[in-house]
């Protein structure tokens, strides 16, 4: 009877996949976790009232000072956890192309040393993925995501109403746009989409009362729309729909065939009409033609991307401020581009040919991993699957691509590892999944 008792402690707080998390995190653990996700969403250290030299300077400190810990605390936690990193670095090999194609691009960097500098803070961010995807149970871990959105998303709130010259956009053609305690605002839409994914998600699994879920959900949805981000915003719609068909599929094979039949004949209609008159879709996402002067920056990037096409510039060493080529660029488009506004393009620049095939060996990658989860069956597959989509639209417009401060990327990275890790274990899951919002109601 003891020894029963003793393995029904065990904890099994994986539901999402049925593992067990051995090595529960210490509190100081926990606090690390929580503090390296606010940094990696960009919060508070990117706070900025102007352009001016002082307020650039103190930003850099918060961001070297931020990072070094993060770093610090991520070595930390490896050697606890080391045993499981090299395990878990073994059933994820293929994730590791880009981390060492970037780190190689300082041979060819035009800016050698930013160029290591940076891929250093990226590898080590990547580093801190692969230490929470073998060290966190799923659950836990998406339940403290959404913690930390919710935190972000409160002081964005509070900044915006006590300090409007902090929390809104100051720059032309932006001004009263909300960026709350982030650098920019489409940055703080890029973390809130990412939010409401995560609600949607543990709306889903019933993980918290229904209103609760609903209104954590509401919150981020409001950020988006006060950021102007579009696409953003379009990313949240198509979480939505994407989570809407999980959850009919989850029912029964015909009520997610007729739902997958009136979504494709709303894209369908939706396509006759703004393929008719594009200028409508314009005007609802309150853009023009030019995407806000991206497609005019596009062909500039192409430009540079034409003179050194196999291996780039070397990683996020194109867009050093003041140099003679960001400054045409610039002075050509009329505006600050601070990068090429899409993340195939910024990788072409970073990296080259050679970067964009890495990526698509980690795309194709990741998405046999979510497919091979979702057939076991677990719901890490379908959130795998609906952040991987996410993340290859997003970087349509923004360069969301690997980087140590990409928090897309950095969801993104955890959930394929931690697919690459239970494919490896070859364990079906011993919880079942979550398909209703029966359990959440009950809560209500």
């Amino acid at each position: 009877m003891r020894s029963e008792s003793r393995r029904s402690a065990i904890p099994v707080d994986d539901a999402i996949t049925g593992s067990v998390t051995k090595v529960r995190p210490s509190l100081l653990e926990s606090l690390f976790l929580g503090f390296t996700l606010l940094i990696l969403q960009g919060a508070f250290i990117g706070m900025s009232s102007g352009g001016d030299a002082d307020g650039a300077e103190t930003e850099d400190i918060r961001h070297l000072i931020s990072f070094a810990v993060v770093l610090i605390g991520t070595g930390a936690c490896a050697l606890r956890h080391r045993q499981q990193m090299l395990a878990g670095a073994r059933a994820n090999l293929v994730y590791f192309i880009l981390p060492i194609i970037i780190i190689v691009s300082t041979i060819w960097s035009v800016d050698p040393a930013l160029t290591f500098k940076r891929s250093v803070l990226t590898t080590g961010v990547c580093l801190f993925d692969l230490y929470v995807a073998v060290a966190i149970g799923a659950d836990r871990l998406l339940k403290l995501v959404s913690t930390t959105i919710v935190i972000s998303a409160l002081a964005s709130i509070l900044v915006v109403v006590a300090l409007p010259t902090v929390g809104r956009e100051v720059t032309e053609g932006l001004v009263g746009d909300w960026r709350g305690v982030f650098p920019q605002k489409n940055v703080l839409g890029h973390v809130m989409s990412i939010g409401a994914t995560i609600e949607l998600f543990l709306l889903l699994r019933a993980g918290r009362p229904l209103w609760l879920g609903l209104a954590r959900f509401s919150l981020c949805c409001l950020l988006v729309v006060m950021a102007h981000s579009a696409s953003s915003l379009l990313s949240v719609v198509l979480a939505s729909l994407l989570f809407a068909f999980y959850a009919a599929f989850r029912r029964g094979v015909a009520s997610g065939v007729i739902c997958l039949i009136v979504g494709l004949s709303g894209v369908a209609l939706a396509g006759a009409v703004f393929g008719g008159d594009a200028s409508i879709l314009y005007a609802l996402l309150d853009r023009d033609p030019s995407l806000s002067g991206r497609t005019d920056l596009w062909l500039y990037v192409m430009d540079a991307i034409r003179e050194r096409p196999y291996f780039g510039w070397g990683y996020l060493a194109f867009w050093v401020p003041d140099t003679s080529r960001v400054v045409y660029i610039q002075n050509q488009i009329g505006w600050p581009a601070p990068n090429a506004h899409n993340g195939y393009l910024e990788l072409a620049l970073s990296a080259g040919l050679i970067g964009l095939a890495g990526f698509v060996m980690t795309g194709v990658w990741a998405l046999r991993r979510a497919i091979s989860a979702m057939l076991r069956p677990s719901d890490l597959g379908a959130l795998l699957l609906i952040v991987t989509i996410q993340l290859l639209v997003a970087n349509l417009t923004e360069s969301f691509m690997i980087g140590a401060s990409v928090f897309s990327w950095n969801i993104f990275s955890i959930l394929v590892l931690k697919a690459g890790i239970e494919a490896g274990m070859g364990k079906a899951p011993a919880v079942p999944p979550i398909s209703t919002l029966a359990r959440a109601k009950a809560r209500c």
